[in-house]
């Protein structure tokens, strides 16, 4: 079976989601691959995989894209950092320090960049990465802070990070994209299944890492 993820679903919540499928189907062959959502439209249209886990909707009457499960935005911080002493982390906070983010004109970018924007304010990057993972590694070596989703850090403990909930309210949604008037297979339903299972627990997360205090 073949279905693909963007990268801030695949690193934590695909593997979630596969330790499932696995005990499930022992011997299915599972081919997961990692795609940008310009890339979406080829895979599902020339049939490479069934679905595609995405974080922003794919806009085209090709392609069918159904909400999964809403997450949160939250700010994250490399060790150390002044602000891991507080609680909760506002983007006014944020926007004190050089801040990474992703390009706006990027859909994901523009979902992370939408409490700002809701705040009035605009974000000046220090640094541009293209994925949540690298925003993750710039963060963790120091060079800046940032808010990305929750499930791209959804791992129970991440040395050198430190992650905080934002005092503004934000959101974002997965979808899972399929070619409109598919039949999905028996072990693409399953499949969606676990992954809205293992999202849906991602948000459920009520304390991030304990406040450093001073």
């Amino acid at each position: 079976m073949s279905f693909a993820s963007a990268p801030s679903i695949a690193q934590f919540i695909a593997a979630r989601a596969i330790r499932s499928i696995r005990a499930r189907f022992p011997d299915l062959m599972i081919d997961l691959d990692i795609l940008k959502i310009e890339e979406t439209l080829d895979y599902l249209l020339l049939e490479r995989g069934e679905v595609v886990f995405m974080s922003s909707p794919v806009e085209n009457s090709a392609l069918e894209s159904t909400a999964l499960v809403k997450g949160r935005i939250v700010a994250i911080l490399p060790e150390g950092h002044e602000l891991a002493a507080k609680d909760r982390v506002s983007v006014h906070d944020l926007m004190r320090f050089p801040f990474i983010g992703v390009d706006p004109d990027d859909p994901y970018g523009d979902t992370l960049a939408r409490p700002f924007r809701d705040a009035g304010l605009t974000p000046h990057h220090a640094i541009r990465g293209r994925f949540a993972q690298t925003m993750v590694s710039l963060v963790r070596h120091g060079l800046g802070v940032a808010a990305i989703d929750e499930f791209s850090v959804a791992e129970v403990y991440m040395p050198g990070l430190v992650r905080r909930p934002l005092l503004e309210t934000a959101e974002i949604t997965v979808y899972v994209v399929q070619k409109r008037g598919r039949h999905l297979s028996s072990f693409a339903e399953f499949t969606i299944d676990r992954f809205r299972h293992e999202l849906t627990e991602a948000t459920l997360r009520s304390q991030w890492d304990p406040p450093a205090r001073t």
